[in-house]
């Protein structure tokens, strides 16, 4: 994950925290570089490409959010997640600011 990306996904986490101490939110730490070695043992581990950064359960439910800048754009992979997320007829948000989380509130 980008450096300013990590800077909007450790505001989420705090604010999300903060808001919601007793629900369940974790990063998936998907990215980075990797020895093709590596690469292919997290593959065969069950490691997918796209899953969003972070999952957020809250009151019985599962929330899938993509952490972006506001210039960033999601990767095919990253497509294909939410597409598959959606078919399961659960939520997926791309959140660039803790105002995109408030916002997400009000559509669930």
């Amino acid at each position: 994950m980008k450096h300013n990306e990590s800077k909007i996904q450790i505001e989420l986490v705090k604010y999300i925290r903060y808001l919601y101490p007793k629900s369940i939110l974790f990063a998936v730490p998907n990215g980075g570089q990797r020895s093709i070695i590596t690469a292919a043992y997290l593959k065969r581990e069950g490691v997918l490409h796209g899953v969003s950064d972070l999952i957020w359960i809250n009151e019985g439910k599962t929330y899938f959010f993509e952490v972006k800048t506001d210039k960033g754009t999601q990767s095919v992979y990253q497509k294909e997640f939410q597409a598959a997320i959606e078919k399961q007829h659960l939520r997926y948000a791309i959140l660039r600011s803790t105002k995109d989380f408030d916002n997400f509130l009000k559509l669930i």
